[in-house]
């Protein structure tokens, strides 16, 4: 990566500008606002018919007056290792059929909760399968979790220094009804050129 030096480059999605690039291909005519973060770049939202952005889009098009929303390969966010992940797209889809009358998903996992529970228009279908799987793997609301980081240059110091911190805590928590996790690589490996290592510790409410 040129930005932060990183040897871990994965492909995350199709990107906004390549998204754009495609679309006026097949649509000459489209007069389009791109969000990136929460900042409007080329038309304002005003003269374009067709706005394109990541999930900072949410808070520029609200009340707006647009017929159609597309959520385009979300099972990227989905396969993200944070339990949370699920209930951000779901969020997101909900905000948008809030204020857009149809919403589009590009999808291959239409089975996934999140789906079935838009599709229903049922929050049910999502928050009892959600919430089991939270029970059964330990996570809020049926525990609670605290995660320690520590970021640095060099890999091997900052892992070092991770264990060290293990050590202290697994002494201090013996007695204690809390589990640790780790240390673990963060997801992104390095962030503009720092490496970071968790710990995950959960306790009972």
């Amino acid at each position: 990566c040129a930005s932060c030096n990183g040897m871990n480059v994965r492909e995350q999605g199709l990107g906004v500008r390549s998204l754009v690039r495609i679309l006026t291909q097949g649509l000459p005519n489209a007069r389009v606002g791109i969000v990136e973060g929460r900042k409007t770049q080329t038309l304002s939202l005003e003269q374009a018919n067709l706005v394109i952005g990541g999930t900072g889009i949410l808070s520029q098009v609200w009340g707006g007056e647009y017929g159609l929303a597309v959520m385009i390969s979300p099972d990227n966010d989905l396969a993200l290792t944070d339990y949370r992940t699920a209930e951000e797209v779901w969020s997101v889809a909900n905000h948008f059929l809030s204020c857009i009358p149809s919403l589009v998903v590009q999808t291959r996992q239409p089975e996934h909760r999140v789906w079935q529970s838009l599709k229903q228009n049922n929050r049910k279908v999502f928050y009892t399968t959600e919430l089991e799987q939270r029970s059964q793997f330990g996570y809020p609301p049926a525990m609670n979790l605290l995660r320690l980081t520590l970021q640095g240059k060099d890999r091997e110091q900052v892992l070092a220094e991770m264990k060290k911190m293990l050590s202290v805590i697994s002494d201090q928590v013996k007695v204690a009804s809390v589990t640790v996790t780790g240390p673990y690589p963060d997801y992104y490996q390095q962030v503009r050129g720092k490496y970071r290592f968790h710990l995950l510790l959960r306790y009972g409410l």
